[in-house]
């Protein structure tokens, strides 16, 4: 399991939402919508988002190209003066579907997804250091 933290100077309600809107323009879909984890003393809430498609990965494996399934959860929490936002995946599914090729196809995705993420979110001027 990989995973990237960004630090927002934003609440955690706005975070979600932009994080939502820029992903979805990036090309990945809401798989379950929004799940609340029920812990009393956090206010946790895991967004889980998906990309490409099943069938077109077990097809055609490291081959599938923009069509590889891939999946990302993003959890946003409050973290004063602002929220954190944990962008992670997990790297088993790209390599049993697509083998080596299909793994650095993955990996170059979520580089440039979560590259992407930080450009946007650093234009907007809510990237924390």
């Amino acid at each position: 399991m990989s995973d990237v933290r960004l630090a927002l100077s934003c609440g955690p309600s706005r975070a979600r939402d932009l994080l939502l809107s820029q992903l979805v323009a990036d090309g990945w879909r809401v798989r379950d919508g929004w799940r609340v984890r029920a812990r009393p003393d956090d206010d946790v809430r895991a967004l889980l988002l998906e990309r490409g498609s099943i069938r077109r990965n077990v097809l055609l494996g490291g081959l599938a190209g923009r069509g590889q399934h891939l999946e990302m959860r993003i959890d946003v929490r409050s973290d004063e003066p602002g929220s954190l936002a944990v962008c992670s995946w997990s790297d088993a599914s790209p390599r049993a579907l697509g083998g080596v090729l299909g793994q650095r196809r993955a990996e170059r995705t979520m580089r440039r997804t979560v590259a992407a993420l930080r450009g946007f979110l650093a234009d907007e001027g809510l990237l924390r250091t």
